[in-house]
């Protein structure tokens, strides 16, 4: 199932959490019901808007490399895939991390 939004997004406009949700990898599944189990969360199903760059990050970060804008400051994950665009644009690249397992991937991608 094509899932993704963003820019030039041609399919539903919504789509229940729970079909999104089945369209992950079984580990990841795995994690949310985890997750879910343990802080005893209630099931709610709730209508996610497709048609957003929410979920199409690289989208998202080709539109801030086209605009120029000054800094960005993404809070997930590495950035090598697009430090270099970025900074051939003129941008400044800051990375937050909620922990030191992150901080040193992230340090380490820029080696």
């Amino acid at each position: 199932m094509d899932i993704g939004g963003g820019l030039g997004h041609k399919g539903p406009k919504e789509l229940p959490l729970s079909a999104i949700l089945k369209s992950l990898p079984k580990q990841y599944q795995d994690w949310v019901k985890k997750v879910k189990d343990e802080l005893q969360l209630p099931e709610v199903e709730i209508m996610v808007k497709m048609d957003t760059t929410t979920l199409r990050p690289q989208e998202a970060i080709q539109v801030c490399i086209e605009e120029r804008v000054l800094s960005f400051v993404p809070v997930w994950g590495t950035l090598e895939f697009m430090v270099e665009e970025a900074h051939a644009a003129g941008m400044k690249v800051l990375g937050i991390t909620g922990n030191a397992k992150n901080a040193r991937r992230m340090a380490q991608s820029r080696d």
